[in-house]
């Protein structure tokens, strides 16, 4: 008996007059059920707003996501454009030296002096002088470049070139190393 509370007399009377009051008491249900219903209401709305706020963060971190995105692809667009570009300026420029070389060797350098005509030729050569000299080298190999003087032979040539137009002669002296 002193285990178990039901048995006991006055706790069985003291719980049945308890659930006398409480069963009479017809308010005091209502304020419980009403006072849960809120507080399960209430609950919903929180769970409802979390969620709302759940979706739009996610929303919000999707529309980020694709702006930046899309930043870098314009970013990695804009710097293919600027590279092609760069290329093109650098294959231009490389023609247009070719291309101004070229116009100096044919229409400037090999003109009369005195007529400025295009029409000329060579008319003979003649070696003038002939030495001991030294070049520069360098030369790469594993443990980077290195420098060096070399012996070799220079020749001082002369050209005799006359004119087709104007028969005016004239003559170029060159140094020239003598080839190997």
């Amino acid at each position: 008996m002193a285990n178990d509370p039901n048995q006991d007399s006055t706790y069985r009377l003291r719980v049945e007059a308890l659930q006398k009051v409480i069963d009479g008491i017809p308010r005091f249900k209502y304020w419980i059920a009403q006072a849960t219903n809120e507080q399960h209401a209430l609950q919903q709305a929180r769970q409802q707003q979390a969620l709302a706020q759940q979706q739009a963060d996610l929303a919000q971190e999707q529309a980020r996501a694709l702006a930046l995105q899309e930043q870098q692809q314009q970013a990695v667009a804009h710097q293919e454009r600027q590279a092609r570009g760069q290329w093109l300026f650098w294959i231009g420029l490389v023609f247009a030296a070719i291309v101004a070389g070229w116009v100096w060797h044919r229409f400037i350098r090999h003109r009369c002096p005195s007529c400025k005509s295009l029409n000329v030729h060579c008319t003979g050569q003649a070696e003038l002088d002939r030495f001991k000299g030294r070049i520069k080298v360098r030369e790469k190999n594993s443990r980077g470049t290195n420098t060096r003087f070399m012996n070799t032979t220079f020749v001082i040539n002369r050209y005799d070139y006359a004119c087709d137009e104007c028969d005016h002669t004239w003559s170029e002296k060159k140094k020239e190393e003598l080839g190997a």
